[in-house]
């Protein structure tokens, strides 16, 4: 995984959803939204330092 840089942050979000159909409403509700259409063309953040998957629980709830 990438190390950190100076002035750089961590962000782990995880979000849990009631089913499948609430999802997707949710998703299509959020990328249609016009505050994050105006955003997908800004180069928010760099994909190659990203990490995914392969996560485990170390609490359960």
């Amino acid at each position: 995984m990438a190390a950190l840089r100076d002035g750089g942050m961590v962000v782990l979000a995880r979000i849990v959803h009631p089913s499948r159909a609430a999802r997707d409403a949710i998703h299509a509700g959020v990328t249609g939204a016009p505050r994050v259409q105006a955003m997908c063309g800004a180069a928010s953040f760099d994909s190659r330092r990203t990490a995914h998957g392969g996560f485990e629980p170390l609490v359960g709830g």
